[in-house]
């Protein structure tokens, strides 16, 4: 580690996975050598993490001297001794002018959780459990302990995938072309658009839907989400056939929250904003609402198109217990259809018309969104009693995502392009064996 890196991390202060100690913790005591192993315990059953000698708590420079070989045996035999199993972790050693700094790295868990053992007689007599928090450390509740045991990673959920939203350039309509289901919450937006806000959103190049696109997005998903958590949070979905579902609410489930649409903020900033439609009562005037679990709340957050950013958010939290991020990216925008969709072989495929492929040109734009799905957990460094029904509310979330959103998995189930350029030459040639009977 480089001084530079250092301060880096001294700037930052001591955060998840960085501790400060200065050098009277390295006296050879019973009770310094607990400490250590519970400190060298907690990093390892979290994500490992810096444990640093010589610095202050305030980010200083203890100015001390350190013996670099004895300290860090020291603390190979606490972490091999005192530990179960055994910490691993490596070390960096930095003289400087404001003094000696001794930096260990430690590795996360790899197998079984670590901990702070008492020995009598070379057998283990007792076992104490230490993780990771935010600032400091805490002792492993049974629920944690269960899922360390379980578990080597933290929870967390992520995808990705891309949606694509095809549009009449000059009209800002959206054509009824082949599209997953949940494509029709976008022309429910887009129907709500003025002549003069097509007119506006229609000007200059096609960043302008881009955005559109992009800032209406999350207010899409969490319409369509509305349909699947109308009355409960707790749901169990059946997919007898593609475009056939049922939903029924979890045995027992557990009261929720209802937020209805119109509760929802627009930032003042947005392009939606901007427009001559009244989106707030565009909201209120929608029956929706979405059931989330108990004490969460929904927010969106808008990016402002100016800075080409082209980002927005839905964000389901509830805190100390869970973070549902979904990330809107406006990739691009381009004229035509969508890449990769069967239609390109039907309108803009090589061998048919130029007036065809001319006019799909000038007729058609299409907007790629790039979908980031995570959900972040705070359990198991937090104690969170509904973490079971935590995380399978964030994994029906993405199947709902994946099976109506996802893109690829749409297009995946269509048969392959050259079927329509097929069709279309067994169309002609009927319509040439038609006008020889003629």
């Amino acid at each position: 580690m480089e001084l530079e890196q250092l301060r880096r991390i001294i700037k930052k202060r001591e955060a998840m996975k960085v501790e400060f100690k200065t050098t009277p913790l390295l006296k050879p005591t019973k009770e310094n050598r607990f400490k250590i192993a519970a400190q060298l315990v907690a990093f390892a059953n979290r994500n490992g993490g810096y444990l640093i000698f010589g610095i202050e708590d305030d980010g200083t420079f203890e100015g001390a001297r350190i013996n670099e070989d004895r300290e860090v045996q020291k603390i190979f035999y606490i972490a091999k001794d005192r530990c179960s199993p055994q910490v691993v972790f490596t070390h960096q050693f930095l003289e400087t002018e404001e003094g000696d700094v001794l930096v260990i790295e430690i590795e996360r868990i790899k197998g079984m959780p670590h901990a702070v053992i008492e020995r009598d007689n070379h057998e283990i007599k007792r076992r104490i459990y230490y993780r990771r928090k935010p600032k400091g450390k805490s002792l492993v509740d049974d629920k944690t302990l269960e899922y360390l045991f379980k578990n080597i990673e933290d929870p967390k959920i992520s995808s990705r995938f891309p949606f694509y939203v095809t549009y009449h350039r000059k009209k800002i309509q959206l054509p009824l072309i082949e599209s997953p289901a949940s494509f029709l919450q976008f022309v429910h937006f887009f129907n709500l658009l003025t002549e003069k806000d097509k007119n506006y959103l229609s000007e200059g190049d096609l960043d302008k839907v881009r955005s559109f696109v992009v800032e209406i997005a999350p207010f899409a998903v969490l319409k369509y989400l509305g349909q699947f958590f109308h009355y409960f949070w707790q749901i169990e979905i059946s997919r007898i056939r593609r475009a056939e579902i049922k939903m029924q609410p979890k045995k027992e489930t557990i009261e929720g929250k209802t937020v209805s649409f119109a509760d929802l903020d627009i930032p003042s900033d947005s392009l939606i904003a901007k427009l001559s439609f009244d989106f707030k009562k565009i909201l209120e005037s929608i029956p929706d609402r979405i059931v989330i679990p108990p004490d969460a709340e929904v927010k969106i957050n808008l990016v402002d198109s100016q800075k080409s950013r082209f980002k927005s958010f839905l964000t389901i939290f509830k805190e100390e217990a869970f973070l549902i991020k979904i990330e809107f990216l406006g990739a691009c925008s381009y004229v035509g259809l969508p890449l990769g969709s069967p239609l390109r072989y039907k309108y803009q495929r090589i061998g048919i018309s130029t007036d065809i492929r001319k006019k799909v040109q000038e007729i058609l734009a299409t907007v790629r969104l790039e979908i980031n799905f995570n959900v972040d957990f705070e359990f198991p460094g937090v104690n969170d009693p509904l973490f079971d029904g935590h995380f399978e509310y964030g994994k029906t979330i993405l199947d709902i995502l994946e099976h109506d959103w996802n893109w690829d998995r749409f297009l995946s189930d269509l048969p392959h392009g050259k079927l329509y350029a097929i069709e279309e030459k067994i169309d002609e040639i009927l319509r040439r064996l038609k006008k020889e009977d003629s």
